[in-house]
Parts: structure tokens; C-alpha cells; sequence
């Protein structure tokens, strides 16, 4: 394979990968054609021992999803790492089989979380009316309550889907071993 070849084949797989990324990782493996250029080896023989274009696009795509889950946490990262992770086999079908659960619990805490905001609310419009004991305090103190614990329980939904993720991008790290994708450390 020559170089051309090579890199076309590397670019094309990494086809929908933001365009700064794909320009930074076909330059940095173009520079390992150059070097090895340099040092007399044959096109033929850099492009076997750097491997197949097509394993190391789909490795470098799944680093850039990591990569863009560590940067930014945003719906979209989280559900790109959730797929390259499923992609990989690190979520298997055993995590498969507990996603209605897990999701079926974090959708519990989100009801219970509004049912208690809710709570909050109508304490705080309507407690007096309705002649519960205690009075102004009772209730002021009651609606703080029920606001500190629908804020705890969707809190705590955000922290397990957090602590999920985050451990799926270690995994997918170690597992895959994916390399570094900073400038100058590209395999």
C-alpha cells in the first residue's frame, strides 16, 4: 500500500469525525510516511508496520469519542460513548438486559424528585388554606424539606449516570488501549 492509498483509506473511515481532528491525525501520520521516508523505507513497508487503516480509524473514532466525553459532557458525547461502547462489547448484553431497570430506577427518582418539587409548590401556595398544624413555620420548614429532597434525588440520578459513563470511558480506555491522541503521541 503507498502512502496516497493510505492516508485516503484513513481519511475516508474517519468520515464524520469533526474535520479538525481528521486533518490532525492524517498529518500526523502522513509525518510518519516522511520520516520513514528519511530514513530510506519503502512506502510498502511503513504503511504494513503502522497496520491496517481501517483498524486504526475505527480505534482513533472511538478515542475521539472518549476524548470528547472527558471534554465536554454533553448529551450527544454521552450517547456516542454509550454507543462505541455497546460497538466494542465493554456493554454487553447482560448491561443490556439491566438497562430497563436501571433506566426504569432513574425514571422513579426523576418522578419522585417533581412529585416532591410539586409538593414544595403547593405548600408554599396552598399549606395555610388547607389549616395543617403548626402554621407558617410548619409548613415553611415542610416545602424546604420537600425542595431538599426532590434537589437530593435528581442530583443523585445525575451522579449514577455520571459515574456510569465515566466508568465506560476508563473501560473503553483500557480495555481497547487506545492511544494518545495529543500531537506528537500518535501511534
Amino acid at each position: 500500500m503507498t502512502r496516497a492509498e493510505f492516508l485516503a483509506a484513513l481519511r475516508a473511515r474517519l468520515h464524520g469525525a469533526p474535520p479538525s481532528a481528521i486533518d490532525e491525525i492524517v498529518a500526523d501520520y502522513a509525518a510518519h510516511f516522511a520520516e520513514g521516508a528519511a530514513a530510506g523505507r519503502a512506502e510498502a513497508d511503513i504503511a504494513r508496520a503502522l497496520g491496517d487503516p481501517a483498524v486504526l480509524a475505527d480505534e482513533l473514532r472511538l478515542g475521539l469519542r472518549v476524548s470528547a466525553w472527558e471534554t465536554r459532557r454533553s448529551p450527544r458525547s454521552a450517547a456516542q460513548l454509550f454507543t462505541a461502547a455497546f460497538e466494542r462489547g465493554i456493554v454487553g448484553g447482560g448491561v443490556l438486559l439491566l438497562m430497563p431497570a436501571l433506566f426504569a430506577a432513574l425514571c422513579v427518582l426523576v418522578i419522585a424528585s417533581l412529585s416532591l418539587l410539586g409538593g414544595c409548590i403547593w405548600l408554599l401556595i396552598d399549606g395555610l388554606s388547607v389549616g395543617i398544624p403548626g402554621g407558617a413555620l410548619t409548613i415553611t420548614l415542610a416545602a424546604t424539606g420537600c425542595l431538599t429532597g426532590s434537589i437530593s434525588m435528581a442530583l443523585l440520578s445525575l451522579y449514577v449516570i455520571l459515574l456510569s459513563l465515566n466508568w465506560l470511558a476508563a473501560r473503553l480506555r483500557v480495555d481497547v488501549n487506545l492511544p494518545s491522541l495529543s500531537r506528537g503521541n500518535s501511534p
